[in-house]
């Protein structure tokens, strides 16, 4: 599941380096079986699956992460993944990182045992600093409510991550802060 596509570069990407092998030969070689698009934006939705180009192993969800997602049961439990990404959602999400994080708590729900939560955000605090064009991207994102992101920092997302995984690793490289949950508390 990929969850704020964007325009769908991530997945495209990771199947654009495994075309090596017939369209057939996807799921046998580990790059997916299906995959779920999540945004609230439905023409986001459309462009990402377009880029994506695997139309019969893609669904799009027009859907709020920040609520329990309309899908379906499998055997009375919430449909799961292998994997979710988040990538670069979260400093575009309105309000403080401590809201921001409540994310998860939906999210986990949809993890098999030994599935993964992963992904990247923007921060705008932290042991770095924005160069002066980020700055400026920063300020103009920001102030047009693109992004909500000056509170946000590793320390933040990673307790939040805490709360509902039982393995978090981070890593900030330049001013994003790359994560990976495993191992959901139920």
């Amino acid at each position: 599941m990929d969850v704020g596509v964007g325009t769908g570069y991530f997945p495209a990407a990771t199947l654009k380096r495994r075309r090596g092998t017939s369209s057939s030969d996807l799921e046998s070689n580990g790059v997916f079986e299906h995959l779920t698009l999540v945004d609230l934006n439905a023409n986001s939705l459309s462009s990402a699956s377009r880029r994506i180009g695997e139309p019969k192993r893609t669904r799009c969800l027009v859907a709020d992460a920040f609520n329990p997602l309309p899908l379906p049961l499998v055997d009375g439990k919430p449909e799961q993944f292998e994997s979710i990404s988040l990538f670069y959602l979260l400093h575009c999400l309105q309000g403080p990182p401590s809201s921001k994080g409540k994310i998860f708590a939906h999210l986990k729900h949809h993890l098999v045992d030994g599935g993964v939560l992963f992904g990247a955000t923007v921060l705008g605090k932290g042991d770095f600093r924005h160069n002066l064009f980020s700055n400026g991207l920063m300020w103009f994102y920001n102030s047009i409510g693109l992004f909500d992101n000056w509170e946000d920092t590793e320390d933040c997302f990673v307790e939040a991550l805490t709360a509902e995984f039982h393995e978090v690793e981070s890593k900030v490289i330049g001013c994003s802060l790359l994560f990976k949950a495993s191992k959901p508390r139920r």
